[in-house]
């Protein structure tokens, strides 16, 4: 089945914050701080077979600019993919401003967004076995 990549990440992002979901209205937007999408696919509209999408360079938000954000969104739209069984077409990460992340991966031929949270370090005291 292909899959429309925006709304695909949409929905993602508003099952996470618990937003709900309509097609179009990209509520689950502001929660993000970077995105880096690289898509693999014979079909893209641009007749090459990998593109990527960064939503950042050296810093500077690049959505920050109307006319880059409307871009890269409308960008994003466009592009289908196969999300059933097969190759994996949809590599990246995009970053949380909570501070975690959704990694793409691939699982028995499908492929899906997993947010990833960074773990915490317990605080552990050693007692000294010496006393």
């Amino acid at each position: 089945m292909r899959r429309n990549v925006l709304e695909e990440l949409e929905e993602k992002l508003c099952s996470i914050y618990n937003i709900e979901y309509k097609k179009g209205e990209l509520k689950g937007f502001d929660h993000i701080l970077e995105i880096e999408i690289t898509i693999w696919d014979d079909y893209l509209e641009n007749g090459k077979d990998v593109f990527t999408y960064i939503s950042r360079v050296e810093g500077e938000d690049l959505c920050e600019h109307e006319e880059y954000k409307s871009w890269f969104i409308h960008s994003l739209s466009t592009v289908t993919y196969d999300n059933g069984y097969g190759r994996q077409e949809l590599y990246g990460n995009v970053w949380l401003k909570d501070g975690t992340w959704l990694a793409r991966f691939e699982y028995d031929g499908a492929e899906s967004w997993e947010q990833i949270v960074k773990p915490i370090m317990p605080s552990v005291k050693h007692s000294n076995s010496n006393n």
